[in-house]
């Protein structure tokens, strides 16, 4: 049965998922009270500026999970390098250096463009909520929606654990989307083009109480289409509804969904993930009731109850500094001991914290203390993440990284912030082969990728010694493709290697250069080899020639 997307309908779809998800904001409300105090109006609504710390005796589980939350942040999509790159599906398409020219301006662009925004700040955000709901939700837009006044930018929001709901696709990706939040009417009004937008009950309360709240919900789902190439059909159609009234605020389409929901793991029939969070609970309330308890004792410690003997102060007992208390015997009054035992009660909490630690990975995420470490410690260091976050990396890629990845460059082709496509490509497009791929660039995964790195250099050393015995066993190699694939695992720019038509067409330019100097330099020697035989023969005539006349005539003397 096809779902209902009018603004009733969608009323009605937002209430059932919301009921469904009950149990699952019950646990949400009590890992929020101990790890996300930011989120704890999943079932207790409190007012602005309410304590959020309540239960919290020990912020173990705080700290540790927000520890995880930088690691992700900082392994996965951190500012400080880029952390995706982008290829061709069609392998032929990236041996040609246009098109990986392109790609490497593509990827620079967006990348400035996510750095630029409020990207980081709120995928933080995002990570807080994977690591403890197990469940995340990133809304990306761009700041000039349609293109009207070119591309201006993006911005994100971290959609609060709870305040979506979502359907899954055939490919068990979140696709139907919807957002319930509270937006001050006054607000809704600017958001929406004007007071006439809202239904009649706002509008009166636009007039009364403008900075009342009002709830709106947002629905995106997919209108079943395929997208080819880098042609962009609307495929997600949305609407603004008021929640109260069922009154549709505004309708628009979407080229692709601006929702991502990222979840850490999934149990079998369940559409809300599981984290980390959810395996800490039991011990993270363990170790806040053991620590209230010991702060009690603590108290009866510092300032211990007193016992008196009945009858036996005149007055009242005055514990204050300098105070006097009359008593009938000197024994009449004295404190209670407790007899309370403080160092196995923190050892007990040290072996809790311990347990927590380890449900967020700090025991294998945390760099050793150690002021100075060998390469082979770091990578070591860096093999064991691999080994820990590999899985999770596996789902955040199709449910949230690739997601920004496709939507970012979305925007910004249609809007031209990118570069023109190089004539191939557009063939390519022409044909049906333009798809694009997203390969990540984390430290993880580079760490992956110069596994091949490793594997040449330890090759080319091991031969070092052989080659200038027997140079002809470098004929084995193909030393211009080791060449390249050293530049391309390396992270190299594109555009600093040069086509495989130029490279051919310089060596043949070198190798006539080098047969016309051959040339030359044949001619000189053997005009010089001429020239020193026609004087050898001269020399020869010379030598074979008589010193002088025969038969001299006498003269007369001189006198």
């Amino acid at each position: 049965m096809p779902l209902d997307y009018s603004p009733r309908g969608l009323k009605k779809l937002f209430d059932r998922l919301h009921t469904d998800s009950a149990t699952a904001y019950v646990v949400g409300q009590e890992l929020a009270n101990y790890m996300r105090p930011t989120r704890t109006n999943l079932i207790t609504q409190r007012q602005p500026g309410a304590k959020q710390t309540t239960f919290l005796f020990d912020g173990t589980a705080l700290q540790e999970s927000d520890n995880l939350a930088a690691a992700l942040s900082g392994t996965f999509t951190s500012d400080a390098f880029p952390w995706f790159s982008l290829v061709m599906q069609d392998s032929a398409l990236n041996d040609d250096l246009e098109v990986r020219k392109w790609l490497w301006e593509v990827e620079k662009r967006i990348t400035r463009s996510l750095q630029q925004s409020n990207f980081s700040a709120e995928m933080h955000e995002v990570y807080l909520d994977l690591v403890v709901f197990g469940t995340a939700c990133l809304y990306q837009d761009e700041i000039a929606p349609n293109g009207r006044d070119g591309f201006r930018g993006f911005h994100f929001k971290s959609v609060p654990y709870g305040q979506f709901e979502f359907l899954e696709g055939p490919l068990g990706l979140a696709d139907t989307v919807l957002r319930k939040f509270p937006l001050p009417v006054s607000e809704a009004a600017t958001f929406f083009g004007g007071a006439e937008k809202l239904s009649e009950k706002s509008r009166t309360l636009l007039q009364t109480q403008p900075e009342k709240p009002i709830d709106i919900v947002h629905a995106v789902w997919p209108t079943g289409y395929e997208q080819a190439g880098l042609s962009f059909p609307r495929g997600f159609a949305s609407r603004y509804i008021e929640y109260a009234d069922e009154h549709e605020l505004r309708s628009r389409f979407y080229y692709d969904n601006p929702y991502a929901i990222p979840r850490w793991l999934k149990t079998s029939g369940e559409r809300l993930g599981r984290g980390p969070g959810h395996n800490a609970l039991p011990d993270t309330r363990s170790l806040n009731e053991a620590v209230n308890m010991r702060f009690k004792s603590w108290a009866k410690a510092i300032d211990p109850p007193m016992w008196e003997l009945d009858d036996s102060v005149i007055g009242r007992i005055s514990l204050q500094a300098g105070s006097r208390t009359v008593v009938r015997s000197k024994d009449a009054i004295g404190p209670i001991e407790t007899a309370a035992k403080f160092e196995p009660a923190m050892a007990g909490e040290q072996v809790l914290q311990d347990k927590i630690g380890k449900f967020f990975y700090a025991d294998r995420l945390k760099i050793p203390g150690k002021l100075y470490m060998t390469a082979y410690e770091v990578q070591e260091q860096i093999e064991t993440m691999q080994r820990h976050l590999g899985p999770t990396v596996g789902r955040l890629k199709p449910e949230l990284l690739r997601r920004v990845v496709d939507r970012s460059f979305s925007i910004m082709f249609r809007a031209g912030a990118l570069p023109p496509l190089p004539p191939v490509l557009e063939a390519a497009v022409a044909e049906g082969r333009g798809n694009i791929n997203v390969e990540y660039e984390s430290p993880l995964t580079r760490k992956q990728r110069t596994g091949d790195l490793v594997a040449v250099e330890r090759t080319l050393q091991v031969m070092a010694p052989i080659i200038p015995l027997r140079p002809e066993v470098l004929d084995n190699y193909d030393l211009d493709e080791i060449a390249r694939h050293v530049g391309d695992t390396s992270g190299m720019p594109a555009k600093l290697l040069m086509d495989a038509r130029e490279v051919l067409r310089l060596r043949n330019a070198r190798a006539e250069g080098m047969r016309e100097k051959n040339e030359t330099e044949q001619g000189v020697d053997q005009a010089k080899t001429l020239k020193d035989v026609a004087s050898a023969a001269v020399a020869a005539k010379e030598a074979m020639a008589p010193s002088g006349p025969t038969n001299p005539v006498v003269g007369p003397p001189r006198r």
